[in-house]
């Protein structure tokens, strides 16, 4: 894998756990629409029988549960596969500066801070983490 590949690999922890982030946000304003569904119940016009609105934003939310659990399911195999890769590295502050960037997910300053070197120096030694990193590509988890 080339560099950018790596490093991409790496990134798509973070990114679905933004999507786990939106699916919880879904969630929360479905359940907010059924709560106010069922406090003007009498407001809706009569073309759909009350059970039937209410059914409908049950159904609703019960997907959105089911989406929320496959997403948190993808998101912790993500996880073990890439601190899986990131224990490949040999150097421990190689690896914790890979585990703040990809798991945590701060940006350079913070991790230079946490791990008490200058933001330069940590890109250096994240860019040769990088170079010594074992991504497995067993299982189809490209």
């Amino acid at each position: 894998m080339t560099y950018e590949e790596k490093v991409q690999w790496l990134q798509r922890y973070q990114l679905e756990m933004q999507r786990e982030k939106e699916l919880v946000e879904e969630l929360v304003q479905l359940r907010n629409r059924a709560t106010a569904i069922e406090a003007h119940i009498d407001d809706i016009p009569k073309r759909k029988t009350n059970s039937d609105i209410i059914l409908t934003a049950v159904a609703s939310i019960i997907e959105a549960e089911k989406r929320l659990g496959d997403q948190i399911k993808k998101c912790g195999q993500i996880r073990s596969k890439t601190i899986e890769a990131i224990t490949s590295v040999s150097k421990e502050r190689e690896q914790l500066i890979l585990r703040y960037r990809y798991i945590v997910g701060l940006g350079w300053e913070k991790i230079a801070e946490k791990v008490k070197i200058c933001p330069k120096w940590c890109k250096t030694l994240h860019d040769k983490a990088i170079e010594g990193l074992e991504i497995s590509r067993r299982g189809g988890d490209d």
